[in-house]
């Protein structure tokens, strides 16, 4: 359990990363 919540959580950070680039790269254009 605890491996695969570390991996949902990395894989959750890694998602709200890429939102947070689209979405600063969006409101740029």
């Amino acid at each position: 359990m605890l491996l695969g919540t570390e991996q949902l959580l990395q894989e959750l950070r890694r998602v709200l990363d890429v939102g947070q680039l689209s979405t600063h790269v969006f409101l740029r254009q």
